[in-house]
């Protein structure tokens, strides 16, 4: 596993996860786990980078269609002193576009073996563009990213997603989203 920071290109390579705390099946030594609500998947996984150098990809949010499956558009809309705004839109190809405009928050704190980062974020709709004829506006996208240094080229990642579907669509493509964007780096 290598961090190619011109491309941007990250993997995870997933922990053993323990029995118990599995919702759906087994991928590539990975799991998606479910807490509450059951619709939250997470995924704990190991990266060849150091937390800097995957936080610096997290904050490249520009550069998401390059790297992120079905990810369109991605652009910041404004830099705060404690978060950014971003819009994002999305082609499943299975179903309609799928847009909505996020609030990050970012932190981190000095570790043994360098820094922790942390990322929270929340719809922020009301303020992003209007609705775009033709793509449906997701109501909740919640979530989290965890980065901690296992060594000084290793980080341990935590990725967790909260979401609404936005509407209709087949009951498989919300597992697969979120497994597609947590293993290529998301």
């Amino acid at each position: 596993m290598q961090a190619d920071m011109t491309a941007h290109r990250l993997r995870i390579v997933p922990e053993r996860c323990s029995r118990g705390k599995e919702s759906f099946p087994r991928t590539r030594n990975y799991a998606l786990k479910t807490r509450c609500p059951p619709s939250h998947p997470g995924l704990i996984g190991e990266i060849d980078a150091s937390s800097r150098v995957v936080q610096e990809a997290l904050d490249d949010i520009e550069s998401y269609p390059s790297f992120t499956p079905y990810t369109t558009e991605c652009r910041l809309l404004k830099r705060e002193a404690d978060s950014v705004i971003a819009y994002q839109r999305f082609s499943p190809r299975i179903c309609c576009d799928r847009d909505y405009t996020l609030r990050v928050y970012r932190a981190s704190r000095p570790v043994a073996d360098g820094l922790v980062y942390s990322s929270r974020w929340e719809s922020a709709n009301d303020l992003g563009p209007a609705k775009k004829l033709g793509v449906v506006r997701v109501g909740v996208c919640e979530g989290t990213w965890l980065l901690e240094p296992d060594s000084a080229n290793k980080t341990r990642a935590t990725y967790s997603i909260y979401t609404d579907t936005g509407g209709l669509v087949p009951c498989f493509l919300p597992i697969i989203l979120a497994r597609s964007r947590s293993r290529n780096f998301s």
